[in-house]
């Protein structure tokens, strides 16, 4: 009984916190990547292209 109470209020405790951080994430996730994005673009578009070339090098290994 006492694990299902703890299981209970748990349960309600993240709820809660979805509940009240939900559109905190929503929001900020997206807002984050795309500063990342923009922050990195030139290295990643550089990783991106030395990828590419790996591959045509290497068919045999999978990324």
């Amino acid at each position: 009984m006492i694990k299902f109470l703890a299981v209970v209020v748990s349960a309600v405790v993240m709820a809660g916190l979805v509940h009240a951080f939900g559109p905190v994430i929503l929001v900020g996730l997206p807002l984050i990547v795309l500063a990342m994005l923009f922050s990195e673009m030139p290295h990643g578009q550089r990783d991106a292209e030395q990828l590419q070339n790996a591959r045509r090098s290497n068919q045999t290994t999978d990324f």
